[in-house]
C-alpha cells in the first residue's frame, strides 16, 4: 500500500495534478485507520511507524487537496 501511495504521489507531482484521486483517498483513509487500530490496540512501534507514513505522504499530497 505505502510503494502504491508513493507512486501515485510521485506520478501526481510529474503531471501537477492527482493523479487516481479515489484510490488515493481510498489507501490514505485506510492507512489513518490503520495508525488508530495499532494505538487502541496498544502496538507503539507499529503505530508510529504507519504514523510516520501517513504524514509524509500526506504531505506529498498536500498540494492537490486544498489548492
Amino acid at each position: 500500500m505505502g510503494k502504491e501511495l508513493t507512486y501515485l504521489a510521485d506520478v501526481s507531482i510529474s503531471k501537477n495534478h492527482l493523479a487516481s484521486e479515489r484510490e488515493v483517498q481510498f489507501y490514505m483513509r485506510f492507512l489513518g485507520q490503520l495508525v488508530v487500530l495499532t494505538q487502541n490496540y496498544k502496538q507503539p512501534e507499529l503505530s508510529k511507524r504507519l504514523e510516520k507514513q501517513y504524514n509524509e505522504l500526506l504531505s506529498r499530497f498536500s498540494p492537490f487537496v486544498n489548492g
